[in-house]
């Protein structure tokens, strides 16, 4: 199970993969968006939704902060074994550079019995149709967590 970094991270411009694997919970998997009356909504950890390309909270789109509120909503089960993985569970990983923040996220979309059979879907061009063993020799040293998500907060 990870232990995401507490310090907070930001949008990084370029960067699609969480809100891409947000918008696959939200629009396949029905989960509902929180609002508040948090006055700076994109910091909290209590928040998790999208308006626009430009005003969605950092937990909708980054690693970090949507493992973080994930987690805090209860909504995860970290997967353990192969055998455990289901079509729609997310992949997060951590690309063990200096920071012990999440790096990447991707939906699984076939179960397998193997990380070569596992096939995920990332918003990356090059990456985008993949093996779970794929993804994870791309970088070294990566570690590759799998969260079951199983959405409650309506």
């Amino acid at each position: 199970m990870p232990s995401p970094a507490r310090n907070r991270q930001r949008l990084s411009e370029g960067s699609d993969c969480t809100n891409f694997a947000s918008r696959a919970l939200h629009k396949g998997g029905g989960a509902h968006t929180e609002y508040g009356s948090i006055v700076d909504v994109r910091r909290s950890p209590w928040e998790w939704w999208r308006k626009s390309k430009s005003d969605m909270t950092y937990s909708w789109s980054a690693g970090n902060n949507f493992a973080h509120f994930m987690a805090n909503e209860d909504s995860v089960t970290w997967v353990r074994t192969i055998s455990d993985i289901v079509p729609g569970d997310i992949t997060l990983l951590d690309y063990a550079r200096r920071s012990s923040n999440l790096d990447h996220a991707g939906v699984i979309y076939y179960a397998g019995s193997t990380t070569g059979s596992v096939l995920a879907y990332q918003h990356s061009g090059k990456y985008r149709n993949t093996t779970l063993s794929a993804i994870m020799k791309r970088r070294k040293g990566v570690t590759a967590y799998i969260a079951h998500v199983t959405p409650h907060w309506y």
